[in-house]
């Protein structure tokens, strides 16, 4: 779903180059408990041949994630949410992972070029350029207020606008007056990606044992509606200079039926949206607990 320019609150700054980014990703794995099944489905075996369930990064370790929790992954889940990963990583945050030079296993597959659509005296053209010529930028969707809290009905359209923060390069590409590019958000996509983080970050900071999820037939793609549980619950997008992605938890009451949450900031050292997203239902509340549509 593109956005257009008046919908796109932009962040503009000129650096030299991106060499500060490295040490927000370079940091030590840091492991949860084990979950010994899968945080997704509930199986305990990886396949019918392999007994071991896979590791799941909570933030994907192309996006810098560096939080682990140690045998949580069945191979059919893992499948899907690695569709899901690969589809956000690998194109509509291509770019950003490559200019800012992101983690990636396979360095000798990363791309030497970059292509692009620019306009520049009225005329739109495509072009392949060296990525350290290529301003850096992320852009994300900033979604209404979550609908479970809001009392809304779930919906499968994704109204809002989008935040931008872009840093180019004193010698880069785009230096000339009125020189432009465009980019592409997919709303649905990035719901989808929260949901799934915020699911593993309230696993491996409490496990679920008490806990109903309300996330997963989302995160594996069965259902639409993710503007149910991922919003934005605020207005105001910090910038925090310590941490490339920001992510909490917290409860709250609804209806006399408490909820776990979490807060997601990817990207939150350019002030990147804030998203909430409800993620289960404590188990002390399931009896009178309303069900997930």
């Amino acid at each position: 779903m593109p956005f257009s320019d008046s919908q796109i609150d932009m962040k503009k700054l000129e650096v030299n180059d991106y060499s500060f980014l490295s040490p927000l990703f370079n940091r030590p794995a840091i492991k949860s408990q084990p979950a010994d099944r899968c945080i997704f489905c509930g199986t305990n075996r990886y396949s019918e041949s392999r007994a071991r369930l896979g590791d799941e990064h909570v933030i994907a370790f192309s996006l810098g994630g560096n939080q682990v929790i140690p045998r949580a992954s069945c191979h059919r889940c893992e499948q899907a949410t690695g569709r899901l990963e690969q589809h956000v990583t690998r194109n509509l945050l291509m770019v950003t992972r490559t200019v800012a030079a992101l983690p990636t296993r396979n360095p000798k597959n990363r791309p030497k070029t970059l292509p692009v659509s620019i306009q520049r005296h009225g005329i739109r053209s495509l072009v392949n350029i060296n990525p350290s010529d290529h301003p850096f930028f992320v852009a994300l969707p900033v979604f209404r207020r979550v609908g479970l809290l809001a009392s809304t009905p779930p919906e499968t359209s994704f109204p809002g606008t989008s935040r931008a923060f872009i840093m180019r390069g004193k010698d880069a590409f785009f230096k000339q007056d009125g020189d432009s590019f465009s980019f592409t958000i997919h709303p649905g996509a990035i719901s989808r990606l929260v949901a799934k983080i915020a699911h593993a970050y309230v696993w491996a900071k409490r496990g679920f044992d008490n806990i109903y999820p309300l996330l997963i037939p989302l995160i594996l793609g069965s259902v639409e509606h993710s503007t149910y549980f991922v919003g934005c619950e605020t207005e105001e997008f910090p910038f925090t200079p310590e941490n490339l992605h920001t992510l909490s938890t917290y409860e709250i009451t609804i209806g006399g039926c408490e909820y776990i949450c979490a807060r997601v900031q990817l990207f939150s050292y350019f002030g990147m949206p804030v998203y909430d997203v409800v993620v289960g239902i404590l188990a002390k509340d399931l009896p009178s607990a309303p069900k997930a549509p």
